[in-house]
């Protein structure tokens, strides 16, 4: 596929950004399977989860047991970063993952990722109110 805006597919950011789009999956593939040969790591890639450098595969790595259903992907073309917002597993227990994934040469050197609990605030004893559903696992009523 050629880009009308700039004649070849090498240079092309869109080219680019498909290729990442499949990195996403595998990304997300290979942290529920456990298995970092799953994507192209770069020798010395670097690792850090929620701030802290980690080898991998360490942390979450290890403790990723499965993705929901909401994800929110973001590309950074120009510099060779992709990013993504999911709703995932750790032991059983459900969290919010952010990743910034570098890639250069079709490998990535470097992943952050940060891992929070996906609990809610408690209502105080006798409230009724049920929380927010901000990520969208409930489906919304049709305008």
């Amino acid at each position: 596929m050629v880009c009308q805006r700039c004649a070849g597919p090498n240079h092309c950011a869109a080219a680019q950004c498909g290729q990442r789009r499949l990195r996403w999956g595998q990304f997300i593939a290979a942290l529920v399977a456990h298995d970092p040969s799953k994507v192209p790591l770069a020798r010395g890639v670097r690792y850090s989860e929620n701030s802290v450098p980690l080898p991998i595969p360490d942390g979450f790595w290890k403790n990723a047991t499965g993705v929901r259903p909401y994800r929110l992907y973001i590309a950074d073309p120009e510099w060779g970063t992709i990013g993504f917002y999911a709703r995932m597993l750790e032991n059983g227990s459900p969290v919010i993952v952010s990743t910034r994934l570098r890639i250069y040469n079709r490998e990535l050197t470097e992943i952050e990722t940060i891992v929070t609990s996906a609990r809610w605030r408690q209502a105080p004893a006798g409230a009724t109110a049920t929380p927010p559903d901000y990520l969208g696992d409930k489906p919304r009523p049709r305008a």
